[in-house]
């Protein structure tokens, strides 16, 4: 497998991990009532919906790995533009979930644009409201594991490369064309002529599976789209 590869799927296994592990804490702290049939059924959608968004923010370090001058083991340029684009979804979705958290326990229910803008036409009528002890421990939570997660990444790069890989091109070419459609497919998230929606965790009729199946990225876009 060629170390660019084997480098981005580790990095999408490290966030899907790590979105996995909120989720379950979710489930655990919003366990749905009464319980769906089944939880398994109701991890995967979540995992559908997280992997969507890892392969969205994946999408670009992929296609960038292509060209030689942004190989992500051969050019300084490439290592930093993965590491970067990386960092900036660690932190993005590290920063997502403290807000995430705050609204669950306030509302039962994902963050989503309506919490933003509450906190804006909020900070708008108090100039202290963004620095009150919550938002600010959230905000420096945040960016320690960030930070953590930039330390890893480039760990992981590391450990792969020093690695010896082949360089055989078709195979090369095979594992670059495999990745490129897992991406792709988990974008559109299912399998026929009906994409992964929204709508697809309400069929539980529960709310609070609802909220479990869902990640805060998917409660974003919607409430941008509508």
């Amino acid at each position: 497998m060629p170390k660019s590869i084997a480098w981005i799927l580790a990095t999408m296994l490290v966030m899907l991990l790590l979105m996995m592990a909120y989720r379950l804490f979710v489930l655990a702290l919003f366990a749905p009532e009464p319980a769906p049939a089944s939880v398994g059924q109701l991890l995967w959608l979540g995992f559908k919906f997280d992997l969507r968004y890892v392969s969205l923010f994946t999408l670009p370090v992929l296609l960038a790995s292509f060209s030689g001058a942004l190989h992500l083991f051969k050019s300084s340029a490439g290592k930093k533009f993965g590491i970067i684009v990386f960092t900036i979804f660690s932190s993005l979705l590290l920063l997502l979930y403290g807000f995430d958290v705050a609204n669950l326990i306030a509302y039962n229910q994902h963050a989503s644009g309506s919490t933003f803008h509450e906190l804006i036409r909020q900070q708008a009528a108090d100039k202290k409201l963004m620095t009150d002890a919550p938002w600010v421990i959230i905000i420096l939570l945040a960016g320690v594991g960030a930070w953590l997660l930039y330390l890893l990444h480039r760990l992981l790069h590391h450990a792969i490369g020093v690695k010896k890989s082949s360089d055989n091109k078709t195979m090369r070419m095979f594992w670059q064309g495999l990745t490129l459609l897992i991406c792709v497919a988990a974008l559109y998230g299912n399998i026929g002529t009906k994409p992964l929606a929204y709508n697809d965790a309400k069929q539980w009729k529960n709310e609070q599976a609802a909220t479990v199946a869902l990640n805060v990225f998917e409660c974003m876009a919607h409430s941008i789209r509508y």
